[in-house]
């Protein structure tokens, strides 16, 4: 996702004790990214695993000696783990599969767009704009955002007119992601598609259909770990924890553009 943005700006946010004790749709997790090491070896990302109130670990091993000969080492790597950290979080809030100690995603529990809409010659600017009345028309709330893929939006910023000339872009400036009147955020977690189809897109009113409770914002650690004392190593350790609800599925759609925009 460009920016992880998602996380703080379209799903709301609530403090954590606020939210209702008897809240069966917040699925709390957590995730633990496996160690990176680094020092001779080159960085390594591993793969993630999860377990519960949305704890989502990034770890990995740093000698000691370089720990204390460069002070600037441990923003440095503070600053890494936790673009690493958010990138879990995207993940889950996008795509989690609800087993498990995993969140139950937005992807996951939105609604399906639904295929008799389309009409003949549709492009994938056509689908977004019928996602968006669907939402309207199932939830009775206005969509306020659009996720999908930066392959796909690069294909509709792409498009030209008769006469040659783009509909989106401006090759001078910067152009904000907005389809529609909506903004449109580009994530790594869904999926681009193939040859014959175009990427995953979900369409919602992020604000009202969803909220995100933050039990832990971001947690900087470092410790010992088994035999690393006598290694000379420090293991370091960020996590956060959250909790994702979903309050109106209605107000998701998810679907798939048919044809590469």
């Amino acid at each position: 996702m460009t920016g992880a943005c998602l996380t703080v700006s379209q799903v709301q946010s609530i403090p954590w004790d606020a939210a209702p004790s008897s809240a069966l749709l917040l699925r709390v997790t957590s995730g633990f990214v496996t160690p990176i090491v680094t020092g001779t070896n080159a960085a390594m990302c591993c793969p993630a695993r999860a377990a519960a109130v949305v704890s989502a670990p990034v770890s990995f091993l740093e000698k000691e000696t370089g720990v204390d000969d460069v002070p600037q080492l441990m923003a440095y790597l503070q600053e890494l783990l936790r673009y690493d950290l958010k990138l879990e979080e995207e993940r889950q809030i996008l795509k989690g599969d609800g087993t498990g100690e995993n969140l139950n995603g937005l992807m996951t529990q939105a609604t399906v767009f639904d295929a008799a809409l389309t009409k003949a010659g549709d492009t994938a600017i056509d689908l977004v704009r019928r996602a968006i009345y669907q939402v309207r028309k199932q939830s009775m709330l206005s969509a306020d955002g659009i996720v999908m893929t930066e392959l796909d939006w690069m294909n509709i910023e792409l498009q030209k007119d008769g006469e040659n000339r783009y509909l989106f872009a401006n090759l001078q400036g910067l152009v904000t992601p907005v389809l529609w009147g909506r903004p449109v955020v580009t994530s790594d977690s869904v999926d681009e598609g193939d040859a014959d189809t175009g990427g995953e897109f979900l369409v919602a009113n992020f604000a009202r259909s969803s909220v995100l409770f933050d039990r832990m914002s971001f947690l900087f650690k470092m410790g010992l770990i088994n035999d690393q004392f006598i290694k000379n190593e420090r293991a370091l350790l960020v996590e956060e924890r959250l909790g994702l609800g979903v309050r109106r599925r209605e107000g998701l759609v998810k679907g798939r553009f048919t044809v590469a925009p």
